[in-house]
């Protein structure tokens, strides 16, 4: 038995002699879109990953969504912060910048380190109007090349 908790925007019913196909839509899904992909960089270098993001219901006139960045192995991992103090200049700092009226996040890394290399991703909530829904990004690569040797 299967129940559903969301309000049915439709249901499809494909009739076959052979098979019977059914299709339930809850409305339109959030829409996460990443890039780049791949990125290679030099050490000390600066990364920004872009996230774009749309719920495309366009009859609702008010969203409240809430972007969050995370690194490695999958977007389950704790949320990266934005860096409070430049004190240690041989780490790299963080920030986010998000805009939820234009529907993007921008993820900026300055002055990256080997230990920055990994996987980031982009994670959206999207909290009002209900029923809330999330979707993460389909991940960035970075990789990070030391110095090369003289």
């Amino acid at each position: 038995m299967v129940s559903l908790c969301a309000s049915v925007k439709s249901i499809t019913t494909h009739m076959h002699p052979l098979y019977f196909h059914l299709t339930v839509t809850s409305g339109a899904e959030l829409s996460v879109v990443q890039y780049p992909q791949d990125i290679n960089v030099s050490l000390n270098s600066t990364v920004l990953i872009l996230c774009e993001f749309d719920y495309p219901d366009k009859t609702i006139n008010y969203t409240v969504t809430e972007v969050y960045w995370r690194k490695d192995p999958t977007c389950n991992q704790p949320a990266l912060q934005p860096t409070t103090s430049t004190s240690d200049v041989q780490k790299s700092q963080v920030q986010i910048k998000t805009e939820q009226s234009n529907k993007f996040s921008i993820l900026r890394l300055d002055n990256v380190q080997l230990n920055d290399a990994g996987m980031y991703f982009c994670d959206v909530w999207l909290i009002f109007p209900p029923p809330g829904r999330h979707k993460c990004g389909s991940g960035s690569r970075l990789t990070v090349h030391g110095k090369e040797l003289l």
